[in-house]
């Protein structure tokens, strides 16, 4: 996915040239070739049911590491 894609989840801190794909389960990589930074997200939102949605935890995830290493 690129930056503004309905499904983006990158969140609002990584830059413009960022990209990534998400999985079925939850999961998404992301990479931002501005910042030199590769996010990995590995869950399995399956394991307490198909119900719930984790598109916000995703783009919270990816800016609470994109947060972090501008603060280092």
């Amino acid at each position: 996915m690129l930056r503004g894609d309905p499904f983006d989840a990158a969140g609002d801190l990584l830059s413009p040239v960022a990209y990534g794909h998400t999985g079925f389960t939850g999961t998404s990589l992301y990479i931002d070739p501005e910042l030199e930074l590769a996010c990995v997200l590995l869950t399995n939102r399956v394991h307490y049911g198909r119900d719930r949605s984790v598109a916000g935890l995703r783009a919270k995830f990816h800016n609470t590491v994109a947060a972090a290493i501008a603060d280092a």
